[in-house]
């Protein structure tokens, strides 16, 4: 019985460990030191082509699109608005397919890349990339394993529907993990496009921490006087002398307790 139950589990933690294994293989890439220039172009491109798909319908005329919508998915994705419409030319020729749409829209977006990076150098930009990809895909894994837990907690209950809660788990689980990426594609696209560097006097500014008073001596004279040691009036009186009070007692039996 205790083994049934282990082996249960073990084929629950596989799901997660096939997971595991993208997840840390993608972190140690990101790692590495290779410029990921061409991952978020890659990122970029099927951002473009998804936009189009969404609202460049080849059976309708273009003059009948949302160009309104297709503004506003841009900008929110990349930050600009390329105020494409049916009579926007590109290589002397209108857009009229989703194709040309994904094809303008990935020209414009480049450019702005390049010119990002031609503001911000191209060491700062490579820098960027690094910590903005690292930084989402470690917060999105640790949501999605919370996520991942309560599927598992629940899970069971699906046994009463006749159906496999091992399946259901795996089945779910693919889901969610490929809305992770898909989250993390959108969300490092967003951020790299948005993302500011500031001025290296502000940096300055910020890492500098604030003057304190503090009173150094060069081997001069200081502004503050040294405090002078406090002198004895009277000579100092020994244990076993007699005590000053006249009483012909030893000082340490007197006055000296």
């Amino acid at each position: 019985h205790n083994f049934d139950i282990r082996k249960h589990l073990l084929e629950y933690d596989d799901v997660m460990n096939k997971q595991r294994e993208v997840v840390y293989h993608r972190r140690r890439e990101l790692l590495s030191g290779a410029s990921l220039k061409a991952d978020v172009l890659d990122m970029c491109d099927a951002l473009i082509e998804e936009i189009a798909a969404a609202h460049a319908n080849n059976e309708v005329d273009p003059a009948q699109w949302e160009w309104k919508l297709i503004d506003d998915a841009f900008f929110k994705q990349f930050k600009f608005r390329p105020a494409f419409n049916a009579q926007t030319e590109a290589g002397g020729k209108p857009v009229q397919s989703a194709d040309d749409l994904t094809e303008i829209g990935s020209e414009r977006v480049h450019q702005l890349y390049d010119q990002r990076e031609a503001e911000f150098t191209e060491p700062v930009m490579r820098q960027i990339e690094k910590i903005v990809m690292l930084q989402t895909l470690d917060s999105l894994w640790k949501d999605h394993l919370l996520a991942m837990d309560h599927l598992k907690e629940g899970i069971g209950l699906r046994g009463y529907a006749q159906v496999n809660p091992l399946v259901e788990y795996q089945k779910e689980g693919f889901t969610m993990f490929e809305a992770l990426m898909a989250v993390m594609q959108q969300d490092v696209v967003e951020k790299v496009f948005s993302v500011q560097v500031q001025r290296q006097q502000d940096v300055e500014q910020i890492q500098q921490p604030k003057p304190q008073r503090v009173v150094m001596s060069h081997g001069g004279e200081s502004e503050t006087p040294a405090a002078t040691p406090a002198k004895r009036d009277a000579e100092k009186v020994g244990r076993n002398d007699p005590c000053p009070c006249g009483s012909g007692k030893k000082y340490k039996r007197c006055h000296g307790k």
